[in-house]
């Protein structure tokens, strides 16, 4: 996808002032970008600016003093001062922020909080200019892509499922991928055009909608077979040889039932912030309901334990916009070792490899936690396959592929239009993103390479 070759910008006075390995990429490739042709210790100005489908235009800056040479190496020199503070060759592209949102407040009345892409086969234009005393000396133009030009894209509406398959080039077999999104029922289409685009088959489904009359209208009495159903489409129909599972939040402790309840089937899982037990489903947007269904019965699941103060203050934090961390709502469980081991998923029957990952921030709910009792129980029970868990530094609940604007990772704004405190910091999501999507991919290639 990406294009090998170099690009300059030519300054006014016909030296070549930036440098950049590639003119276009797809959204996860990482960019370098070098400056040269200035004077020795001068000071340049870098502003980076896209617009999103919302019409939100996302802008950041770095200043940087040029080396003896006149040169600026992005990937080696950390900016005295700017959207970001450290060295990183990406910090401009990260730490791009919203304009005209300028505090909380501004954010949570906003419609969109995070960079909107719908249109993935239309191209991103990122504009990178350089400014010395205040005038622009040379701008450079990339194109970013969220899908190759080979990937097809096809929405499913079969035996009850509904999802979009992303078919790589080429007649197949595949490495396949089915993603399941969380709570907020967004499907993963991002995810799944990038891992496309790499060869990986991907099956975004969706599996609660009020818009489908196939699906459970919320997250309450989702039957696990659905998942089992996919499965075997993708390799029926997809012509995928291995599927792996893929799930982030509610996503991902579905994965980790559906691969312990049905291991003859799943070749790998990946696991972005999972639960240790089932927990609570909503209704209508009340918790408490039985999220999943097994063999027509509902699983037993771990309450979300709420007071009557703590509902007077969500009611009234849900009518400004703005919802408090929900960590230690669901935190009152932890304690209760006999419901924790009663209600606990058998990761130990699934047959498979397996990589987790979550952030020690997580403001959602005690991700780590949970995550740090799935591997007490593989350990305790002999697992006889690969596991890799990784537990990311300051990050919090948001965070897949790397190189959006990460500014606002902080917070997520749902389709309800209420805006949640998730954790992390822009610079740690934004680390911890690159690093997960790097062990995604090299996942794929180790345990599902065809």
């Amino acid at each position: 996808m990406t294009q090998q070759k170099s690009h300059q910008s030519i300054s006014n006075d016909g030296r070549p002032i930036i440098e950049s390995n590639v003119t276009e990429a797809l959204i996860d490739e990482k960019i370098e970008i070098q400056l040269s042709g200035l004077e020795p210790y001068q000071t340049v100005v870098l502003r980076a600016e896209m617009t999103d489908e919302a019409y939100t235009v996302w802008k950041s800056m770095a200043t940087f003093k040029t080396d003896k040479h006149g040169k600026v190496d992005l990937g080696n020199q950390a900016p005295m001062l700017g959207s970001y503070n450290c060295v990183d060759a990406m910090g401009l592209f990260w730490s791009m922020f919203p304009q005209n949102i300028t505090n909380l407040d501004a954010f949570a009345k906003n419609n969109y909080s995070h960079f909107i892409k719908l249109k993935l086969d239309v191209p991103v234009k990122m504009v990178i200019t350089a400014k010395v005393d205040s005038k622009s000396v040379a701008v450079l133009e990339l194109q970013r892509n969220f899908i190759a030009p080979d990937v097809t894209v096809k929405e499913i509406r079969r035996a009850g499922l509904v999802g979009w398959y992303y078919k790589p080039a080429g007649e197949g077999p595949y490495p396949g991928m089915l993603l399941l999104h969380g709570a907020d029922g967004v499907p993963l289409h991002h995810e799944a055009a990038l891992l496309a685009s790499r060869g990986i088959a991907s099956f975004a489904v969706k599996y609660f909608s009020r818009q489908y009359n196939e699906l459970p209208d919320h997250l309450n009495n989702m039957p696990l077979e659905y998942f089992k159903k996919a499965i075997k489409w993708m390799r029926d129909d997809g012509k995928c040889k291995k599927v792996a599972l893929f799930g982030t939040s509610k996503g991902a402790e579905a994965v980790l039932l559906t691969a312990s309840l049905f291991p003859d089937i799943v070749d790998g899982v990946i696991v972005q912030a999972p639960s240790s037990v089932p927990l609570t489903g909503f209704k209508r947007k009340q918790p408490n309901h039985p999220p999943w269904l097994y063999e027509d019965e509902p699983l037993p699941y771990m309450p979300l334990s709420m007071w009557l103060g703590d509902k007077i203050f969500l009611a009234t934090s849900l009518f400004l916009g703005l919802i408090p961390p929900m960590r230690k709502f669901y935190a009152r469980g932890n304690d209760n070792q006999v419901a924790l081991d009663k209600l606990a998923i058998r990761v130990e029957n699934i047959t498979c490899p397996i990589f987790m990952a979550c952030g020690d921030d997580d403001q959602t709910f005690p991700a780590k936690f949970h995550c740090d009792r799935i591997i007490n129980r593989l350990r305790a029970h002999r697992f006889d396959y690969t596991y890799h868990y990784e537990i990311y530094r300051d990050a919090g609940h948001m965070f897949s592929y790397p190189y959006l604007p990460s500014s606002m990772s902080n917070y997520y704004k749902n389709p309800s239009k209420s805006c949640l405190v998730v954790g992390g910091n822009p610079e740690s999501n934004a680390t911890a993103a690159v690093d997960f999507w790097k062990k995604t991919l090299n996942f794929m290639e180790t345990h599902l390479s065809t």
